[in-house]
């Protein structure tokens, strides 16, 4: 079945993603038994928003120097990820988008701080990804310069 993930159920405040009849799966088969649609319980997420699961994921975050880093599963190396009313996310994007601004299409949430991890959205800014590429290849760079003088600085010492 397809679901249009960027629009909602037709039916009132109900906001799973919509199916190409205009609404979500469940109001969906309520019409085809030819019930009246009625409002579903949100159990998916709790009851909650997204608002809601942004912060407490914030709030649950280990601090690490002035990172909250997210506490929950990742596979090292990868960004931290969540699902969230039948779409993934990666957690800095969610937290970003339901706790500080709209992520434009082709918009780059970018670590000032350079983790992954961090959900802190102080660390986090959106920029464009030329932004996002030159400021990697910079950083880059300058980890390479160092790790040439600290060679430098030991053999001196030798």
């Amino acid at each position: 079945m397809i679901l249009y993930l960027d629009r909602d159920c037709a039916f009132g405040q109900c906001d799973r993603p919509q199916t190409p009849s205009g609404l979500c799966k469940i109001h969906q088969k309520q019409a085809d038994r030819g019930a009246g649609l009625q409002a579903i319980s949100p159990r998916r997420a709790g009851g909650r928003t997204a608002a809601d699961r942004a912060t407490d994921y914030v709030t649950r975050a280990e601090e690490f120097g002035e990172c909250l880093l997210h506490a929950g599963y990742f596979q090292p190396g990868e960004y931290p990820t969540i699902r969230f009313r039948g779409r993934q996310w990666k957690v800095h994007r969610f937290v970003y988008e339901h706790l500080k601004s709209p992520i434009p299409a082709g918009g780059v949430v970018h670590h000032k701080c350079a983790n992954r991890r961090c959900i802190n959205v102080d660390h986090l800014q959106l920029v464009s990804p030329a932004e996002n590429n030159a400021e990697m290849l910079e950083r880059t760079a300058m980890q390479r310069r160092i790790a040439e003088l600290e060679a430098q600085i030991l053999e001196m010492q030798q």
